[in-house]
């Protein structure tokens, strides 16, 4: 008793930190201020104008939310109340899959997941897509210790790399289908720095996810975070929020519609319930100017 007593009160603890979460936006509706304090070029001035309200929520909240992120996180990953719209559009996805190459960050949006909608912007989540069983092989990565030990998982289909609250790992393409859109952004590097890069990234499979999104600790990584210390060349760029630096997806996909830099845009798929488009860097750009206009749980 005594335990169902304590699971109990966990439970109702959290549910009562989320509901303050959903009424101070809601009943808010604004920004409490951040600024980008590392910029590093020209394209990231624009980068700013995208991603600037990045604390939805008042100071005490976000600092109260950082100190239980480990728990809140783990809780609201698990949270699904609908389905992404492109898994039902199989064309959609096998538009997407023949844009693929080694290296490409793979930015998805996935408002039905509430890890994903809880944040501002329009991106929640960056992985990357290390290739097939034959562009592998072509690599000299098939016998990666690490990705020897996943054969049986990623034969016969497209191994991705991210960071979420399992750590770093790897998985499929097959298994971001569950989104309502997504972008391949294409870092513009020489074979040698690609491949470097993709061994950088496998090297830290097994490595802790970072739940405070944290920037400047290295000993945890979360998605953006894995990117930049892998390729360091996009220079991504940082943006302080609740008292540390974090990167946001939605400033790595604007870097990829500044046509300038080291990112580009490949594919960019979206859908609703009804139907799906292919879209272009323009209409990429535009959608993320309006989710930052948006209020968080949109």
């Amino acid at each position: 008793m005594r335990v169902v007593k304590h699971i109990t009160m966990v439970l109702l603890g959290l549910g009562i930190a989320l509901a303050i979460l959903v009424a101070s936006t809601l009943m808010l509706g604004r920004s409490y201020g951040s600024t980008l304090t590392k910029p590093t070029s020209g394209a990231l001035e624009d980068v700013a104008s995208c991603c600037s309200n990045v604390e939805p929520y008042p100071g005490w909240i976000g600092r109260a939310g950082l100190a239980m992120s480990s728990t809140l996180g783990r809780v609201a990953a698990v949270v699904v109340y609908r389905d992404g719209h492109l898994m039902s559009f199989p064309e959609a996805t096998s538009y997407l899959a023949r844009h693929l190459q080694p290296l490409d960050l793979i930015a998805i949006q996935s408002d039905g997941h509430l890890s994903h909608a809880m944040l501002p912007g329009k991106f929640g989540h960056i992985a990357v897509y290390l290739g097939s069983e034959a562009e592998l092989r072509a690599l000299g990565l098939w016998e990666h210790p690490a990705i020897a030990a996943q054969h049986d998982l990623l034969k016969n289909s497209r191994a991705i790399l991210e960071a979420d609250r399992k750590g770093v790992h790897l998985a499929t393409f097959r298994s971001l289908y569950d989104a309502d859109s997504m972008a391949l952004l294409r870092p513009q590097l020489t074979e040698a720095k690609r491949l470097s890069a993709l061994k950088k990234m496998v090297s830290q499979i097994g490595t802790p996810f970072d739940f405070r999104f944290d920037a400047e600790d290295g000993t945890r990584l979360f998605c953006a975070e894995l990117i930049a210390q892998a390729i360091p060349e996009l220079q991504l760029p940082q943006c302080e929020a609740y008292g540390r630096f974090t990167i946001l997806p939605d400033q790595v996909a604007y870097l990829a519609t500044a046509n300038e830099g080291q990112l580009s845009l490949e594919a960019y798929a979206y859908a609703s319930e009804e139907s799906w488009e292919k879209g272009d860097a323009a209409s990429l750009r535009k959608s993320l100017d309006l989710a930052w206009e948006q209020p968080v749980f949109r």
